[in-house]
């Protein structure tokens, strides 16, 4: 499989960059550990097959068959499962995975919400969702919002606040966590004891943000925030 930089392939991707997607699922590991997890735009399928390590069981789903076939054949695990499948219109029944890991994704979707609003409905209640994005001030440095991204496979990219207040669209708690290169340190939203189990953070400015969601309201209350805010 050629690597094109929309995707991670092993031994074709630069290592550093390869190392910074590692660390991400490395990071899940605590979250997902003994349940049901859906990793979203699963790519290649090297992050899956980690999430299988602690994982109850893994459906890794991408929208490309062929990056599908090749996770099948050099990503196997019997506790995971490959399919193809669009993230906005996931072939999953509501409420039906423990977690869900959505890794350098959103800003490869035209429709940032509906790919939101397809997570919240298919996590249980108290359900985690895992989700990073790469910081616009870094990758697109004097690029608003609007404004295309210098990545050609990005629609757009977020600041901090942007990314936390798209998230509060769906989830009322929220955490981020802050990586550069393979280090992840807290950032935002998340208590003090939370912020003991890990290291203070580095003299560096975030390349990615890591939010870490949890579904707590039903989806009625959903429906009128998201309303609200159109």
């Amino acid at each position: 499989m050629n690597f094109t930089g929309e995707r991670v392939v092993p031994g074709k991707t630069p290592e550093n960059v390869y190392q910074e997607h590692v660390a991400r699922y490395n990071f899940a590991l605590s979250y997902a550990a003994g349940k049901s997890v859906l990793d979203v735009a699963c790519g290649t399928g090297y992050g899956t097959q980690i999430l299988a390590r602690v994982a109850a069981s893994v459906l890794g789903i991408d929208i490309d068959e062929e990056t599908v076939l090749y996770a099948r054949r050099n990503f196997p695990h019997v506790k995971v499962t490959y399919r193809v499948g669009d993230i906005c219109k996931l072939p999953l029944p509501d409420e039906s995975v423990e977690a869900v890991t959505c890794y350098e994704t959103v800003e490869h979707v035209a429709d940032d919400r509906g790919c939101l609003r397809e997570i919240y409905r298919v996590l249980k209640p108290g359900g985690l969702c895992l989700i990073s994005t790469p910081n616009r001030a870094v990758f697109s440095p004097g690029k608003s919002f609007g404004e295309k991204p210098h990545n050609v496979f990005h629609y757009r990219e977020y600041t901090l606040a942007e990314f936390m207040n798209l998230l509060a669209g769906y989830f009322q708690k929220v955490g981020v966590f802050a990586q550069y290169a393979d280090q992840i340190w807290p950032l935002k939203g998340l208590s003090t004891e939370e912020r003991k189990k890990y290291s203070p953070a580095p003299p560096v400015t975030p390349h990615f943000f890591i939010a870490v969601c949890r579904k707590e309201q039903p989806p009625e209350k959903v429906d009128k925030v998201i309303e609200d805010r159109t």
